[in-house]
């Protein structure tokens, strides 16, 4: 299902055509001018999958691309330059030079929790590296997950990228093939079949998986203002982002007062 896909893009990876300058930045600005021109529509499907309100949705979504875009576009030229190397005592009388390389073709899995952010962020990524991708969308956020992959195969070759918001029951060939990078985002247990998948091939892989976070507040801190950061941290994307702290250690003699705050901060935020 997805080998003509793949194999397509692995040809134009070939011809080089990735690597320039003026390439990257083209892509990268196609992509700003993609979340720009559909911003409307993110927004909307955002509120009916997740129920974020708008101020939220830009916030945790589309801000975070715009801004790695702008970073990308502002050092690019700077990360693609050569860097030379002196010689080592093993090796006297030589020099060396350093060629950053676009690893080539990626594959990029998305949660369905940030849907709109963590399929761009990595696809922003790996565009300024000059590579090309495939980006799996979760079949979940299904109305934001439509209109990405929509909006991303109008406005892209599908030779330099390709999205697919197909289920775990369809995409099975997905794995398959030999990826230069897998970028995946999600849990503990589908990060290591990723990496089971991908070691078959040796590929290297980026996993974002979830963890513990925890919060400590000693007593000499404010609590009112510990219970106001930690609560919005912990509430945010209805309490559905991988760093969000997840438990408190608190001092003893704190404890009541820190509950209290934080229950009275919850209420205000989610009357």
């Amino acid at each position: 299902m997805f080998k003509p896909a793949f194999d397509k893009q692995r040809q134009y990876y070939l011809t080089g055509q990735t690597k320039p300058l003026k390439h990257r930045l083209q892509m990268l600005d196609r992509l700003k001018q993609m979340v720009i021109s559909a911003e409307p529509e993110l927004l909307a499907t955002l509120n009916k999958d997740l129920h974020k309100n708008r101020q939220e949705a830009y916030l945790s979504e589309l801000l975070p691309v715009f801004l790695e875009i702008n970073h990308a576009r502002k050092n690019l030229k700077k990360w693609m330059r050569q860097a030379g190397k002196g010689s080592s005592i093993l090796t006297p009388g030589t020099s060396y030079k350093v060629y950053p390389e676009p690893r080539g073709q990626v594959l990029i899995i998305s949660p369905w929790n940030y849907p709109v952010n963590l399929s761009l962020l990595p696809l922003a990524s790996a565009l300024a590296a000059g590579n090309t991708a495939i980006v799996k969308v979760s079949e979940f956020s299904r109305s934001t997950s439509k209109t990405m992959v929509e909006q991303i195969n109008k406005t892209f070759n599908p030779r330099q990228v390709y999205a697919t918001g197909v289920s775990p029951d369809e995409f099975k060939d997905l794995f398959d093939l030999p990826y230069d990078h897998i970028f995946f985002t999600g849990s503990s247990r589908v990060g290591r079949l990723v990496m089971q998948q991908a070691g078959r091939h040796l590929t290297p892989v980026t996993l974002e998986l979830g963890g513990k976070s925890p919060a400590i507040i000693h007593k000499t801190a404010k609590i009112e203002l510990a219970a106001r950061r930690i609560a919005w941290g912990k509430w945010i994307n209805a309490g559905q982002t991988c760093i969000a702290p997840d438990y408190v250690l608190v001092e003893k003699c704190i404890k009541e007062d820190f509950l209290n705050a934080f229950f009275e901060t919850t209420r205000q935020m989610y009357p």
